[in-house]
């Protein structure tokens, strides 16, 4: 093993019998044992795992929250607007748990008080909480595939819907008239019009007794 700490050798040497049992039977070893093994930091683990006295683990570092989350978003082709939100995603659920949080200790109750804090204490939106719930989904599927954790602690969280009413406001016929009255050039105003019309524009045409047709428009913010 090469040279240790002298308390820690005589820790290695009192488990060692126990160690070298468990393999030849193939028995995990006790509990104190176990802890014991569990808080040995990665590059003595290392050590003694070469012996082939207990199993390879994921380094401590890799299984950190931080270092995840980096990880993912270094992966990720996704560029402008979308990388954004999913860095400030990532950086509330680092706020949350911790930058040194492992992802092994986090599991579906831990996740269920993270989404409780976003709308209760940090103050978020429905909406924007569920859009982040729907990211760390996506961190906790990564870390999966890429065997830092066993299970996605995300992935039971209810999402729903990410439009927020507060964002809407209703477009009238005639403001839509004088819109299209101020635009020279029947082509740009052709433009607007299959804009309004277009799903993707967020906007829908709702009608109304009195004013006629109508669009709810998504507003930025």
């Amino acid at each position: 093993l090469g040279k240790m700490p002298k308390k820690l050798t005589e820790s290695f040497k009192l488990r060692r019998g126990e160690l070298i049992s468990a393999k030849q039977s193939a028995e995990p070893v006790g509990s104190n044992t176990a802890g014991w093994i569990a808080e040995l930091d990665d590059q003595l683990h290392d050590r003694i795992a070469r012996t082939r006295l207990i199993e390879h683990h994921q380094p401590k570092r890799a299984s950190t929250l931080a270092h995840a989350a980096d990880d993912w978003l270094a992966g990720s082709s996704n560029k402008g607007d979308t990388i954004t939100r999913m860095r400030t995603a990532t950086h509330r659920v680092i706020r949350y748990f911790g930058p040194d949080a492992d992802l092994r200790q986090i599991g579906d109750i831990e996740a269920e008080a993270w989404r409780a804090w976003m709308l209760k204490d940090a103050g978020l939106s429905r909406a924007t909480a569920n859009r982040d719930v729907g990211y760390a989904r996506q961190l906790g599927a990564w870390a999966v595939r890429h065997r830092r954790i066993d299970a996605n602690p995300f992935a039971q969280l209810r999402g729903g819907s990410q439009s927020n009413a507060d964002r809407q406001a209703f477009i009238d016929l005639a403001t839509v008239g004088r819109l299209i009255e101020s635009i020279a050039g029947p082509e740009w105003r052709l433009l607007i019009v299959l804009y309004l019309g277009s799903p993707g524009s967020g906007c829908r045409a709702k009608r109304s007794a009195c004013d006629g047709p109508m669009w709810t428009r998504r507003t930025s913010g």
